[in-house]
């Protein structure tokens, strides 16, 4: 499997690249802030591995009327329309 191009990761720029294959999708979220937030999504599995400043944390799918969640112990992460957030110990740390 290939990962999605690189992204600069400018700032001012909010951009999110994502590629689909066997169920897997990988996706690449830069905020206006710079900051990158990578996901890659099992959805075979309801399940999605979080890459967020170097650190790693797998999360289960949470059922939703609408959008996308995803959470642990520890993480939350809900897209919702074109709204993304990631939240670490309930403090929010991503928003795109």
């Amino acid at each position: 499997m290939t990962k999605p191009e690189e992204n600069s990761g400018k700032s001012g720029q909010r951009k999110i690249v994502s590629e689909t294959q066997n169920n897997i999708v990988y996706t690449r979220i830069t905020n206006f802030q710079g900051e990158l937030l990578e996901l890659i999504f099992d959805n075979a599995k309801n399940e999605a591995l979080l890459i967020f400043k170097g650190e790693e944390a797998n999360l289960k799918g949470q059922e939703t009327a609408s959008g996308t969640k995803y959470s642990n112990d520890q993480y939350l992460f809900i897209q919702w329309k074109e709204e993304i957030e990631l939240k670490k110990d309930g403090k929010t740390i991503f928003k795109y």
